[in-house]
């Protein structure tokens, strides 16, 4: 998992960009739909790509259409070149 803490002053277009990738990436797309349609009981009933999110779930929610893990931003793989960790 790759991810930034959010900032106030992170540009409006940056987060379009981080959205749209989010859009296109079919890890975070079944993800999201985890997230928001409820986690399994058991982490082998778990989709194989959201298992690495399986021990930390309670910490991942969603905001307008951005998968975020406590304070910090999830960051789609194809953006990952872009976003360097903080």
């Amino acid at each position: 998992m790759f991810s930034v803490r959010i900032k106030k002053d992170l540009q409006d277009s940056r987060l379009k960009d981080i959205k749209d990738a989010t859009d296109q990436d079919p890890d975070l797309q079944e993800l999201l739909d985890t997230i928001q349609s409820g986690w399994p009981g058991h982490k082998s009933l778990v989709r194989d790509s959201c298992t690495p999110y399986f021990d930390f779930r309670e910490t991942l929610s969603v905001h307008e259409g951005i998968v975020i893990k406590g304070e910090a931003i999830v960051i789609p793989k194809n953006e990952r070149q872009i976003v360097k960790p903080q």
